[in-house]
């Protein structure tokens, strides 16, 4: 996104929230100075960023469990690489991420991240330290909800590939002259594209909107009052 389009979107956010100011604690001090209103941007910024991260962890959730299939279905070297991020991508991660992005826009996550926008005003007030904003129970409920998230994504392919895995040992074992180990990787491969097709959207539609408010509602215990 170019620069100029993201200091017009700031610019919109800043617009919208301003209706809360009312509802929320202003100290004028931190105007008195250019170091008190330094500190204070540098604290807005913050909590800018945690919000952002917030309202993306679902996707980064889906991307993550994406490359758990991926490791389990023999597609583990198979990588795209992210244009967003400049990064390399398993295969699986790069859709589920593109499919939940579509959701993320449908189920309205860019209405609730400007909501939060909002919100934060009155959640956290302006000025707030910025070492009041590195609470160790936010960060631990963040990365609970993230790998939560990504182990729903991936369970039910899990439980299929181990499922695939033990009929191929009993394979194994009534017919010991086959190859199981050539045999596993195609079938594996087939009955994860299968699944893939079958639960991939309903999957993200079923769990996104709710945990992407969940998210969402974590952004108070960021804040050390």
């Amino acid at each position: 996104m170019p620069v100029v389009v993201r200091y017009y979107l700031s610019l919109a956010l800043a617009v919208a929230a301003y209706p809360a100011f009312g509802q929320g604690y202003f100290d004028t001090a931190i105007l008195a100075s250019s170091f008190t209103f330094a500190f204070s941007a540098l604290g807005e910024l913050l909590v800018g960023i945690i919000l952002g991260v917030l309202a993306s962890s679902p996707l980064y959730a889906l991307k993550m469990a994406g490359r758990f299939i991926s490791q389990q279905m023999g597609f583990a070297m198979a990588e795209v690489m992210d244009p967003m991020s400049e990064q390399k991508s398993s295969v699986v991660g790069q859709m589920k991420y593109l499919i939940g992005t579509w959701f993320w826009f449908y189920f309205g996550g860019h209405i609730l991240a400007t909501q939060g926008v909002v919100e934060s005003v009155s959640i956290i007030p302006i000025g707030s330290p910025v070492f009041t904003l590195f609470s160790l129970n936010g960060i631990t409920a963040w990365i609970k909800e993230l790998f939560l998230l990504s182990m729903k994504v991936a369970l039910p392919y899990f439980g299929v590939l181990l499922l695939t895995e033990i009929g191929l040992g009993f394979v194994a074992k009534m017919v010991p002259q086959m190859n199981i180990f050539m045999l596993g990787f195609p079938v594996k491969i087939i009955l994860a594209l299968i699944f893939l097709a079958i639960l991939s959207v309903a999957v993200i539609r079923y769990l996104l909107p709710t945990e992407l408010t969940k998210f969402m509602e974590l952004l108070p215990l960021f804040w050390t009052q």
